[in-house]
């Protein structure tokens, strides 16, 4: 069990560094583990590597928004490590007040500096316009070049097509980074711990709870909620793109809650296995909309009924 679990945190791990920077997951780390005054050669070999990697990467020169995401990082495993030594809260809650106090972090930072969110969202736009352009760009000098008017007018609007889909898709990423950069703190700081916990053997805090068992305070309803206001009124413009932020990062919550309780569910009703998992795998690949709606949905209706409860199963820290 123990090899299995090392296994899957693992996997997270990698597709994580794929998607996003893996400081955000060694910052917390090291941090947790230094504090722990570790004592065993394996303690301090991760910690010379983990912390090593970290603090290269945080003195790492970059632009604005390589700078925001380090500062972020670095006020986020502050605060979640301070909670973890003060406070006996679930290690989402701890996780969900560091990024809080990031977010504030970062703000106060932007305005000693004389800069602001909206020159974060140009130099954003900037940066994902130039790596769309990059890849367009390998993509149309890898791609033979078929004979016949047919096959090059199919594949002209094909990249006329991906093209469009870049430059919509760019001022939502830019309009939602702070969101995006909220959830890889949270998954960081999962992962981190998680670590941690495996590595560090003499642990601080309340240990992680089962993914399948994962829960957040009902507080967030009310957030969620006021936030979706802001963003249906009309006469609250100027603070939607902030509300917006905070609804996508409910929204995200909400699904995973959702689909810890499908999990939770499946289990129940006695399913399971390699074939199971394989199988909704690829119904979340191919259906991936319609799956985080029902996810999201499921997530809310379990903030009221709290169906895992109902089901006799564990309940989270």
């Amino acid at each position: 069990m123990a090899e299995r679990r090392w296994g899957w945190l693992i996997v997270g791990a990698t597709a994580f560094s794929v998607v996003a920077h893996p400081g955000l997951f060694a910052l917390p780390f090291a941090i947790l583990l230094l504090v722990s005054r570790p004592q065993t050669r394996v303690e301090h070999v991760a910690l010379g590597v983990a912390g090593g990697f970290a603090l290269w990467w945080l003195l790492s020169p970059g632009n604005l928004p390589d700078q925001v995401v380090r500062a972020a990082a670095l006020f986020s495993a502050l605060a979640f490590t301070v909670t973890t030594l003060r406070s006996k809260a679930s290690v989402t809650h701890r996780a969900l007040h560091a990024v809080a106090v990031a977010g504030a972090g970062v703000t106060t930072l932007l305005l000693l500096l004389g800069s602001s969110w909206g020159e974060l969202r140009w130099w954003v736009s900037h940066q994902t316009g130039l790596t769309a352009r990059a890849f367009l760009g390998t993509v149309l000098a890898t791609t033979p070049v078929t004979a016949g008017s047919d096959s090059t007018t199919v594949e002209q609007t094909a990249m006329e097509q991906l093209q469009r889909w870049f430059a919509e898709a760019i001022p939502v990423v830019a309009d939602f980074y702070p969101a995006l950069l909220a959830v890889q703190l949270l998954i960081g700081i999962a992962l981190g711990t998680a670590l941690y916990q495996r590595v560090a053997t003499r642990p601080r805090g309340t240990p992680p709870d089962s993914w399948m068992n994962f829960r957040f305070t009902e507080h967030l309803n009310w957030a969620a909620a006021a936030a979706l206001i802001i963003v249906l009124l009309p006469k609250l413009a100027t603070a939607k793109l902030a509300a917006g932020n905070l609804l996508v990062v409910s929204a995200a919550l909400y699904a995973v809650r959702g689909i810890a309780v499908a999990a939770v569910g499946l289990q129940v009703a006695g399913g399971g296995g390699v074939f199971l998992t394989v199988l909704l795998a690829a119904i979340f690949l191919f259906l991936t909309p319609i799956v985080l709606a029902g996810a999201m949905l499921l997530g809310v209706l379990d903030t009221r009924l709290d169906l895992r409860r109902r089901w006799g199963t564990k309940t989270a820290a």
